[in-house]
């Protein structure tokens, strides 16, 4: 009896099998399976451009059969672009009737178009509708392609899938803003920082290399990810150790290298910070170590910072007081000088 229930489900199961070969599920209005409306390209990505450039998408249909009339909204951000022109095309050796409403303040585009002849398009797909944007400003948006009607010869709303758009227009910029330093004259030996500020001013993450530079001597190599519109405050310590004492400043500068499609490089570069290096003990700074020097030390004698008679010039070792360790250093380095 078991066999019996099971060798009539097979047979039930390989007839329903074979009127579904023969007689496939079209639907309602006789619709192939899988048919789908969408923005082509699905992305557009633009970097390498500036505002005002225009670019091109289009509304396509996929898999279709007996179509005589499509009906869409496409929404987008405004004040991104604006729509340059709308235009049909031509399908199966057919122009469609078509009306538009475009409004680029509130960011849509309304289409309905009109076929004379159904379009059937089994497995294929066929471009309806372009419409060129001209880009006026940076930014990212959603084609957002909605309220999609299709209807066959009959009048059967034709059930479809729908597929968005999305469109970048990426502004690469990179600023240097300022470029400062704790000090404008120091004796060699002693360390300098160097406040540099970097700004992110794109519309897109960075990864920035910032390289600082005294005259053209680079004396550090900074490096940072940042956010759009984001801006940091950078410190390079710079070690006077090795460099020469000079009665003209070193010019600070510091440089950001240019990053893929940067639409400026003017502003990746900020000169400032004038930093003297002075022989140990040239308290005045006249490029000789003498008598001025040591009365300088002299009247600064005992003092740290906020004190009245404090001179930071005087406190050579730089330990925040003026003492005999600055004298000697003065006594050391006496009659030194940059002149020849």
């Amino acid at each position: 009896m078991k066999e019996k229930i099971v060798a009539s489900a097979i047979f039930i199961i390989a007839v329903l099998s074979a009127i579904i070969v023969a007689f496939p599920n079209k639907g309602a209005g006789e619709t192939l399976q899988g048919t789908r409306i969408y923005v082509d390209p699905p992305t557009v990505t633009e970097e390498a451009r500036q505002p005002p450039f225009t670019f091109q998408v289009y509304i396509t249909v996929y898999n279709v059969s007996n179509m005589v009339y499509c009906e869409f909204n496409m929404s987008y951000t405004p004040g991104i672009f604006v729509v340059n022109q709308i235009f049909k095309l031509k399908v199966q050796g057919q122009y469609p009737s078509l009306y538009t409403d475009v409004d680029d303040l509130k960011g849509y585009v309304y289409a309905r178009l009109t076929y004379s002849q159904p379009i059937t398009l089994a497995g294929e797909t066929a471009k309806l509708l372009g419409v060129e944007f001209t880009a006026e400003n940076y930014g990212f948006t959603v084609l957002d392609l909605h309220d999609v009607i299709i209807k066959d010869k009959n009048g059967n709303v034709v059930p479809c899938d729908v597929g968005d758009g999305y469109v970048s227009i990426i502004k690469h910029d990179i600023a240097v803003t300022g470029c400062s330093t704790s000090t404008n004259a120091t004796y060699v030996g002693r360390l300098v920082d160097v406040s540099v500020t970097v700004e992110n001013k794109g519309n897109v993450a960075e990864n920035i290399t910032v390289k600082v530079y005294a005259d053209s001597q680079l004396i550090a190599t900074l490096s940072i990810s940042l956010n759009p519109n984001e801006t940091v405050t950078l410190t390079a310590t710079w070690n006077t150790s090795s460099w020469m004492p000079s009665l003209k400043p070193y010019q600070l500068k510091a440089e950001a290298e240019a990053v893929p499609y940067e639409v400026s490089l003017e502003n990746n570069v900020f000169t400032d910070g004038n930093v003297t290096l002075k022989i140990v003990g040239d308290v005045n700074g006249d490029g000789i170590v003498d008598i001025k020097d040591l009365e300088l030390w002299d009247a600064a004698f005992g003092s740290k910072p906020g004190d009245s008679n404090w001179n930071l010039q005087a406190d050579i070792n730089g330990d925040n007081i003026v003492d005999k360790e600055d004298g000697i250093l003065i006594i050391l380095n006496y009659k030194s000088s940059l002149q020849p």
